[in-house]
Order: structure tokens, then sequence, then C-alpha cells
């Protein structure tokens, strides 16, 4: 079974970014956000827990972004 997630940004100020994640249909799932200090990541809204399962890939990709440098305007996790 495949796994793609889009993720968008949707704000951005010096000190954090927030990002939507969509699934099937580019249905919104979830907002996280990381801070651009630390990479920390955390999450500020999920559609319903079924949807953890996306969430902790996304925190993974964002954290992978952080870690080289950068915090794109979409970027998506697919395996």
């Amino acid at each position: 079974m495949a796994i793609y997630i889009p993720i968008k940004i949707i704000d951005e100020n010096h000190y954090e970014a927030v990002y939507s994640f969509f699934g099937s249909g580019e249905v919104l799932i979830g907002k996280v956000k990381i801070l651009k200090e630390s990479g920390d990541v955390s999450l500020l809204w999920i559609k319903d827990a079924k949807y953890l399962f996306e969430y902790k890939r996304v925190k993974r990709k964002l954290f992978l972004h952080w870690r080289l440098g950068e915090l794109p305007q979409s970027t998506n996790w697919a395996s």
C-alpha cells in the first residue's frame, strides 16, 4: 500500500512555520507547527485520532528538512 501525504506551508514568521497536511483527495487532515530554532514539531489540530499515523510521518519529514536548513513551501511524505 502506497502512502502519499502532501504538506503545505500556511503561515510563517521569524520563530515558526505552520503547515497543513492532507489525506486522499486533498482533504485537510491536520496542522503542525515547527520551531525554527530547535526543529521541534508539534500538532496543532487533527481531524481525527486515526490520522496520528500521518502526523508522525509529517513530523519526521519536516524535521528532516529543518536539519538540512530548509523549510520548503511544500513537500510530501511518500513511501
